[in-house]
């Protein structure tokens, strides 16, 4: 499966799962992005905030689940093919001197940032679209945190 169990701890991350109003919650799986890609996926939405605003404005949201269906087609209609793009490789001190990284990734470890892989954000967006088919088929909104 795409998705992954509804986690609660926290995370660098941003979740996209059914969201079931009467009972106030998140329900089933979830879609989970890391900040960057979210924000990448949220602007192909037309997330983005006001301006003057900042991201985290738009980093969290609810929708019913036809209107974030008709955005994600809307972006899969408008986005060309995603041809990726190389990251970086963060050296261990540099790794060292960011308190998450550090605490994720472990002394002396390397990280790469930045990169995706050709066809990355068709890929997300057609989870986001099952995601979205399936909060319709249950009666069921989307919620992103």
């Amino acid at each position: 499966s795409i998705y992954q169990p509804l986690r609660r701890e926290a995370t660098v991350s941003v979740q996209f799962a059914q969201f079931d109003r009467s009972a106030n919650a998140p329900v089933g799986e979830y879609v989970d992005f890391n900040n960057g890609r979210a924000m990448d996926i949220l602007a192909a939405l037309g997330f983005v905030p006001e301006p003057g605003g900042d991201i985290w404005d738009v980093m969290s949201g609810e929708l019913p689940a036809p209107e974030f269906l008709g955005r994600v087609l809307l972006a899969l209609g408008l986005a060309p093919v995603d041809e990726g793009c190389e990251g970086r490789v963060l050296t261990a001190a540099e790794v060292a001197a960011d308190p998450v990284l550090a605490h994720l990734a472990g002394p002396g470890t390397t990280v790469e940032v930045g990169a995706r892989r050709a066809g990355y954000m068709q890929e997300r967006l057609g989870e986001l679209r099952e995601l979205a088919e399936l909060a319709i088929a249950a009666g069921n909104d989307i919620a992103w945190a």
